[in-house]
């Protein structure tokens, strides 16, 4: 250790290191401590806040308004107040306490974190259009966006919030049944470079057309999940063909899929490491091969002997002739 960092160790431990390497030490923290660093200095309060925030703690879970009324100006008015950890939080999950979810909430928490990155909602049915479009309008730096089952919201929302948050990365709209194509051909459009992962599956209203979008403009997409996405065919399923670094595909239950999508993806897909077939019952031997041909570097290949025209001496066969893959038997 340099007499530099000693002396910097001395006065103040987070000028001695980068702030990438402080907030992993924060992380190790308990939420007390947390809440101490934050009152240290500027740059205490700046890196320790991420760590505090990025999920909101159960103390806070049975009152949406105390999670609001901290991040929002209502102690604008006092002598001594809070910091206003509003403009810092960049990480917002709140899959343990779906409970509390509501439009008022997330409506607040737009207007006051304006740099989120990272948003995270399961399953409540209570969220609305009137969430998404607050996200949509405040949170244009967002990167990463699941909203898990959330059965209210529409293409009226999401269209606007793909079309402002052009950077998104990872998209996750599983159990989204109001979600159609209308919103996927713009999220094509304005995300398609950044896109990377697309979680849609159980999304009955997604159709080739999504696919076709897709294919052309989010080259860089890695994880595709489609899972029981049923009124997608071979037409949109071939022409993922093209998003040739994609690693992880997801198509089980997509009965309209057969042979002739895996051959043309087994031509082109060949970073392929895993492929979800579960379940499409129009699937042969002969477009499982040449799939396995394709694409060297499969380490895990899900199928069912359940479904399907595969039989039990081929499964054993792809079991145990190809070391790399790994079957699953469901």
């Amino acid at each position: 250790m340099t007499q530099k960092t000693k002396k910097q160790l001395s006065k103040d431990p987070c000028s001695a290191f980068p702030p990438e390497i402080i907030s992993v030490i924060f992380k190790f923290c308990s939420r007390s401590t947390l809440h101490s660093c934050v009152f240290v200095n500027k740059r205490w309060n700046a890196l320790a806040s991420i760590s505090l925030w990025h999920s909101p703690w159960s103390q806070m879970a049975n009152n949406w308004k105390l999670i609001s009324h901290t991040l929002t100006n209502e102690y604008e008015n006092r002598e001594i107040h809070p910091p206003r950890y509003g403009p810092m939080i960049k990480h917002l999950d709140f899959s343990d306490i779906y409970y509390i979810v509501q439009d008022f909430l997330i409506q607040d928490l737009a207007k006051s974190c304006t740099k989120l990155q990272t948003l995270i909602i399961d399953s409540p049915r209570q969220l609305s259009d009137n969430s998404v479009g607050a996200v949509a309008t405040f949170c244009t730096k967002l990167l990463h966006l699941e909203l898990r089952g959330c059965t209210r919201i529409t293409d009226d929302s999401m269209s606007s919030l793909v079309t402002n948050c052009r950077c998104l990365s990872v998209l996750n709209l599983e159990n989204c049944p109001r979600i159609t194509d209308v919103t996927f051909t713009k999220m094509a459009k304005h995300c398609g470079t950044h896109l990377i992962s697309l979680n849609v599956a159980n999304s009955l209203s997604i159709t080739d057309e999504s696919l076709l979008e897709i294919s052309k403009d989010c080259y860089n997409m890695r994880d595709l999940n489609l899972a029981n996405c049923r009124n997608i065919t071979d037409i949109g399923v071939s022409s993922l063909s093209s998003l040739t670094i994609m690693r992880n595909l997801n198509i089980s239950h997509c009965n309209n899929v057969t042979d002739e999508s895996l051959k043309i993806l087994g031509k082109s897909c060949v970073e392929l490491k895993s492929l979800d077939i579960i379940g499409c019952r129009n699937v042969t031997e002969v477009g499982v091969n040449c799939l396995i041909d394709g694409c060297m570097k499969l380490e895990l290949l899900r199928i069912s002997e359940q479904y399907g025209m595969l039989s039990r001496g081929f499964l054993k066969s792809v079991e145990f002739k190809y070391l790399r893959v790994k079957l699953s038997r469901v």
